[in-house]
């Protein structure tokens, strides 16, 4: 019960399988570095540190 189109695909074109792994893996993490930097810049980071953790007591 396997897809051997797959399997030939990754056999055939590894590198081209890891590329485009590496590539999404770092195209994913660039986007939440500039929403961060984006949340940063605006503030909403300094806002999120300032609520009050509702678990504690008193």
């Amino acid at each position: 019960m396997s897809n051997s189109g797959v399997e030939n695909w990754f056999t055939e074109k590894f590198l081209t399988a890891l590329f485009v792994f590496l590539a999404t893996m770092c195209l994913g993490a660039t986007v939440v570095y500039i929403i961060y930097i984006s949340a940063k810049l605006s503030g909403f980071v300094s806002k999120l540190k300032n609520i009050k953790d509702p678990r504690s007591v008193g």
